[in-house]
């Protein structure tokens, strides 16, 4: 029988970066010091938050419950039925520095609900030009270069 696996990491609650009573001003600025720089790997979004100066983290994807959480990973498709799961996954795709494709699929998605054919041209050029001609905005990779 395979020995049980050891989780590596351990999630930190703020509880846990509470620095302990220490009796010299020097380990406790050290203590200080150490809580900072920890919190910074804490922050939800990761450390690219400028990457998209424009979009904000969305602090309600806290508050998922575990039975839906358990629904997303069943399967990818049951995520992206809630904006909830979009969200949470637009999230982790800034911290990959690929946000483009969750925005490019959000587009074919608003594209495939147009009824006027005007429309669906416009829409059309819209994700071209944004998504994948070469050197576009946010160019999305599609194996064609």
């Amino acid at each position: 029988m395979a020995p049980k696996e050891e989780a590596y990491f351990k999630m930190l609650g703020p509880e846990d970066l509470q620095a302990p009573k220490m009796k010299d001003d020097t380990s406790r600025q050290k203590d200080k010091e150490r809580k900072s720089r920890l919190s910074l790997f804490l922050t939800k979004s990761g450390s690219h938050e400028n990457v998209s100066p424009h979009k904000k983290t969305n602090q309600t994807t806290s508050n998922i419950s575990t039975e839906v959480a358990l629904q997303w990973s069943d399967s990818f498709e049951e995520l992206l039925k809630h904006s909830d799961g979009v969200e949470t996954f637009s999230q982790f795709l800034r911290t990959e520095f690929s946000e483009e494709n969750i925005e490019f699929w959000l587009a074919c998605e608003e594209y495939k609900t147009i009824d006027s054919e005007t429309k669906l041209l416009s829409k059309a050029k819209c994700i071209y030009s944004v998504f994948i001609e070469s050197e576009a905005p946010k160019e999305v990779w599609h194996g064609q270069h």
